[in-house]
């Protein structure tokens, strides 16, 4: 087995903002768990690989992360027993086979619609944030701290998706958007539904949402093909 990076000298200055965090398919409860089962050590490292594999895959074809954050965050999730140069060889093979895919995929994707909503959004009164977390509860956090960030008298709501959401359009089972409204301020949940829709349908997506405010924007047909983009400073 190879050597486990140093922590420290793989911690990129200010971190990674983890949407696909370990915990989405492994942390400290399933190592727990397969280790109250009775396996052998092999066995137990072979649970363990299997999930890591699951994980760069949909770290890398998410499109939000390079290289550089692959590793950082697979180092979070290395476990004793595992082959480690085995798992980090992982990472240039699928981000080989993600650019080999791209050549065949269209100059405008489903993700380049999204990206065009998001920012159709932000410039209507709503702070629209992707890859926000790993749950609704780590959403509304992170698009509330946004808000703050980018200024929040600009916003009177808020939208947003997360890692589990990125996870089900990866495997073709379409996805969620959340909004709702900042409760300093004096909008309508369903309006800023609305508006979601309403862009969503402007950039060209298939939308599927009833009005009722309680459930979330679906849009069940995207096709995730996110092409991983250079960071932009934001206004």
């Amino acid at each position: 087995m190879g050597r486990r990076p140093n922590r420290d000298a793989a911690s990129g200055a200010g971190g990674i903002r983890r949407g696909f965090s370990a915990e989405i398919l492994w942390d400290g409860e399933a190592a727990l768990g397969l280790r109250s089962r009775a396996m052998t050590e092999e066995d137990l490292a072979g649970e363990i690989e299997a999930h890591i594999r699951k994980a760069i895959r949909l770290w890398v074809w998410s499109g939000y992360y390079d290289d550089a954050a692959v590793e950082e965050m697979l180092l979070d999730v290395l476990e004793d027993g595992v082959d480690v140069d085995a798992m980090y060889a992982l990472i240039p093979e699928a981000f080989a086979a993600k650019a080999d895919a791209e050549n065949e995929w269209p100059e405008v994707t489903d993700c380049d619609r999204l990206n065009a909503t998001f920012e159709a959004l932000d410039a209507r009164g709503v702070c629209a944030l992707q890859n926000a977390g790993l749950t609704q509860s780590d959403g509304l956090s992170d698009v509330r701290d946004a808000a703050h960030a980018r200024g929040m008298k600009r916003y009177q709501g808020y939208c947003f998706f997360h890692a589990q959401d990125i996870e089900s359009a990866l495997d073709g089972r379409g996805m969620y958007l959340a909004f709702g409204v900042f409760d300093r301020n004096g909008a309508k949940i369903a309006e800023i539904g609305q508006r979601v829709v309403a862009a969503l349908r402007e950039a060209g997506l298939a939308v599927d949402w009833d009005g009722d405010e309680k459930k979330r924007v679906s849009i069940s047909m995207i096709e995730w093909r996110r092409r991983l983009q250079k960071k932009r400073a934001r206004p």
